[in-house]
C-alpha cells in the first residue's frame, strides 16, 4: 500500500478532475475504525436533474439540521443553473 499510496488515494478519473474535494488518509495500526467529525465541513448538497423531490425529507434529514445548502442542477439550453431547494418547511 505504501508504495502505491498516491495513485490509491489521490488519483481522480479524467470525469471528476474538475470538481473540487478534500481526502484525507490517516495511516493506523489500530484495527478499529477512527472517527473523524467532518460534520462541520459539509456545505451543499447538489441533486442531479432526474432526482425526484420526493428524497427531499430524507436527504434533510441525514443533513442532520445543518445550514447545508440543497440545490438540484438544471441544464436550461445545455449550461449548468442550480436551482435552490427550501428545506426549512420538511
Amino acid at each position: 500500500m505504501k508504495a502505491h499510496l498516491r495513485e490509491l488515494f489521490f488519483t481522480k478519473l479524467k470525469d471528476w478532475e474538475s470538481e473540487m474535494e478534500y481526502r484525507l488518509v490517516l495511516p493506523t495500526d489500530d484495527v478499529l475504525p477512527v472517527f473523524v467529525d467532518i460534520r462541520k465541513s459539509l456545505r451543499a448538497v447538489v441533486l442531479g436533474e432526474r432526482v425526484s423531490d420526493a428524497y427531499l425529507p430524507s436527504l434533510a434529514k441525514l443533513c442532520g439540521g445543518q445550514t447545508v445548502e440543497i440545490f438540484k442542477i438544471r441544464w436550461p439550453n445545455g449550461y449548468p443553473r442550480l436551482e435552490r431547494k427550501d428545506t426549512r418547511s420538511l
